[in-house]
């Protein structure tokens, strides 16, 4: 029986944020503190014309654009400056 126990606790992935329409997603945050809340997104990739829904939590929003602003910032600098050592525009 303890077997069985195991197996269904290791089987639990949680919730597929992706499948769920917005009233099960508010029911879903309801319950959490605000920085947990999951929101979603149709987003197309720039080789795709097909939007795909995208969940991640506030924080994980958060971090997802500054490593997309870092990225930007990156593409952006000189690169003769960012060998040289000098301080990146």
């Amino acid at each position: 029986m303890s077997l069985a126990i195991i197996f269904s606790a290791c089987s639990s992935t949680g919730p597929s944020f992706t499948s769920m329409n917005e009233l099960e997603l508010a029911l879903y945050n309801r319950e959490r503190p605000p920085e947990e809340h999951v929101y979603c997104v149709k987003e197309a990739d720039t080789s795709s014309f097909i939007r795909k829904r995208s969940c991640r939590t506030y924080e994980d929003w958060i971090a997802h654009n500054e490593r997309a602003w870092m990225y930007i910032n990156v593409l952006n600098t000189e690169p003769n400056r960012v060998m040289r050592g000098a301080r990146p525009r």
